[in-house]
């Protein structure tokens, strides 16, 4: 097997705990498939670690991408490509990238053709066709969508109020969490809750139109639908990427481990070698999620709520 210098992106977008680090690692482990984990999140942290535990640049894949990158573009160190990253894949730049109006001038000269050099470089050292980048943000897929013609994004959605779940959980443990780059306060329970649920409904519908503007570029999986039926739904998704993945539907039937490779941030635990899958979904919401919070959920996003069909599975 080859690797590209015009590989097809795959892009994973989504709220967080969707379940877009499980696919991640599933896609990955595709032989004709390389993936790079959280490329928004992990390349704007400083000495982001690998998931092999290394530091990127001294890390065995990212330490020759990075220093290739490098030599290809002399004038844009990692630290300002990391900055250009925040600067550009944020939601109030959303509107710039679909239009084409008001974008500066160093995205074009510089950031994009920088992205394009990176994935062309992991996928050639990679030895692959396909590369994933799981950072998840709307600004970033409509960015890919509309300046790179082989990108194709998988849209995860799952049930909100799992994820209203998630964060307040985070809450009471004191630990404060971000929604559209905003930090939330721990004490501060009901303003935290309602802009997630608002940014839920939000972030799903931008995806919809994502769908809609991009006729076959735009496949939806539903958490739920593919913890029910993980070969059904991997098996759809390998036909959407016109990818054979029934391999890796048997290796979640056999519980056999799938391995890391090299990402960058995420979920994923650092520096482990393979991970059986178990496709659960969490319900635990049903029984814990106060109904004041399912009430305002309910308020927020009741369109998003009709059209996934999640009133019926209350």
């Amino acid at each position: 097997m080859n690797g590209t210098d015009d590989p097809t992106i795959l892009y994973i977008m989504g709220r967080g705990h969707s379940g877009s680090t499980t696919l991640d690692l599933v896609l990955g482990n595709h032989p004709e498939v390389v993936t790079a984990g959280e490329i928004t999140n992990g390349f704007r942290v400083p000495d982001c670690p690998c998931t092999c535990g290394a530091r990127l640049d001294e890390c065995p894949f990212w330490g020759p991408v990075r220093r290739e990158l490098g030599e290809r573009h002399p004038d844009t160190s990692w630290e300002e490509f990391g900055r250009m990253l925040g600067r550009i894949d944020m939601p109030q730049r959303i509107p710039a990238i679909l239009t084409g109006v008001g974008l500066p001038a160093w995205v074009k000269d510089r950031y994009l053709p920088m992205n394009r050099d990176l994935y062309a470089t992991i996928a050639r050292r990679a030895g692959a066709r396909f590369v994933v980048d799981s950072s998840k943000d709307l600004a970033r897929a409509a960015l890919l969508l509309k300046r790179f013609r082989k990108a194709k994004v998988i849209h995860m959605v799952r049930d909100g109020r799992g994820e209203l779940w998630s964060r307040l959980k985070r809450l009471r443990a004191g630990k404060p969490f971000q929604v559209l780059r905003r930090d939330t306060h721990p004490k501060h329970h009901a303003p935290a809750m309602a802009l997630t649920a608002w940014a839920w409904a939000a972030s799903n519908s931008l995806s919809i139109l994502y769908g809609w503007m991009n006729p076959g570029r735009v496949h939806r999986l539903f958490y739920e639908d593919l913890c029910e039926n993980p070969r059904r739904e991997i098996e759809r998704l390998g036909r959407f990427l016109d990818l054979d993945l029934s391999e890796m539907a048997g290796r979640i039937e056999r519980g056999e481990p799938f391995s890391f490779g090299h990402n960058v941030s995420g979920s994923i635990l650092l520096a482990a070698e393979s991970k059986t899958l178990t496709f659960r979904p969490d319900r635990a919401w049903k029984e814990n999620l106060p109904g004041r919070y399912r009430a305002l959920y309910a308020i927020l996003a009741w369109p998003l709520i009709l059209c996934f069909g999640y009133h019926r599975k209350a």
